[in-house]
């Protein structure tokens, strides 16, 4: 797992917070859930005002897989990490919005 102290901002640049990052992969999420206790869980950093403000941040970035979408019923299965861009790419074809 990567884990290291740096500045956690915003998209808007607002307010920065230095603090402890740690992305784990998919097989060591649980561990580190349970591990740290505390945390505040930290996705691609685009919101426009506040951040992840905690001393320990997991990041969600790692787990970006879609593991099933329903084109019949309108359902997507995705894991946290996933970006909103890479779904519209995917349902927007199937004429999804």
């Amino acid at each position: 797992m990567k884990e290291s102290l740096q500045h956690i901002k915003s998209w808007g640049n607002y307010l920065k917070f230095r603090g402890q990052l740690f992305v784990p992969s998919k097989e060591e999420i649980h561990g580190t859930i349970n591990e740290l206790g505390q945390f505040i869980a930290y996705g691609n950093g685009k919101n426009y005002g506040d951040c992840a403000f905690n001393n320990l941040v997991i990041s969600s970035k790692q787990l970006n897989k879609v593991h099933h979408f329903d084109t019949e019923n309108g359902t997507i299965c995705c894991e946290a990490g996933v970006l909103l861009g890479d779904l519209v790419k995917m349902i927007l074809p199937k004429g999804y919005f």
